[in-house]
Parts: structure tokens; sequence; C-alpha cells
């Protein structure tokens, strides 16, 4: 009788861990998903490319910033996309959660520079 109810123990202990497992995946899965990382190993466009810009390309960025951390609309994800002012581009990349927060940055960003080129890579 002991060892049934050991071995039925066993069995619930190890089927409630594996479920817990399949939850576990699932939630990675979606990280990984939104984590656009290995995207920008091979980027063109850097962060280190616009240090080497205008005092004005970084202004224009800061103003873009600055918009972005205002509006209490926006996800997480969309309050830490990548602006990268050169020159007469505006580039914004990263994840954000829909396709209402790509829209809304790229008009956020026709606002701040109306007379710059705006190439929204924005993913959801």
């Amino acid at each position: 009788m002991k060892e049934k109810k050991l071995l039925l123990l066993l069995v619930f202990s190890l089927s409630s861990f594996s479920a817990f497992s399949a939850t576990s995946k699932t939630v990675n899965r979606e990280v990984v998903e939104k984590d656009n990382t290995a995207l920008n190993r091979n980027n063109q466009v850097t962060a280190e490319a616009q240090a080497k810009g205008s005092k004005a390309d970084v202004e224009v960025t800061r103003q873009l910033r600055a918009k972005l951390m205002a509006d209490d609309q926006l996800s997480t994800n969309a309050h830490n996309i990548k602006i990268i002012t050169i020159g007469k581009t505006i580039t914004l990349e990263g994840p954000v959660d829909n396709r209402e927060e790509k829209s809304k940055i790229e008009a956020l960003a026709r606002g701040v520079a109306t007379n710059k080129k705006i190439y929204n890579k924005l993913t959801y």
C-alpha cells in the first residue's frame, strides 16, 4: 500500500512538472519572438553611426524619444525602440505590440522631423 502511494505521488509530481515546463516554454518563445537582438547584429544603421552625426540629428532623436516616453498609451516595447537619425533620414527599428503603435510612432516621427525621410522598420 505504501508503495502505491509513493508511486502515485511520483506520477503526480512528474505530471505537474511537465505541465509547468510546457507553460514555461510558451512564455519563453513569446519573449524570443519579440527580441530582435539577432537582427541588430547584422544592422548597417547603428547608434554608433549616429554618434558621428550632427548635433541637429541628435536633437531630433532626443525630441522623438521624449514624445515616445511621454505617451502613456504606448507599450514598454514601443518606448524602447531604436531611433537613429542621420542626415535627412530617421530609422525606426524594434518590436512593438501592434500595428497601431507602429503607425502612431511613425506619425510622431513625422511630427518631429517634417523634412526627413522615415524608414519604419518596426515589427509587431
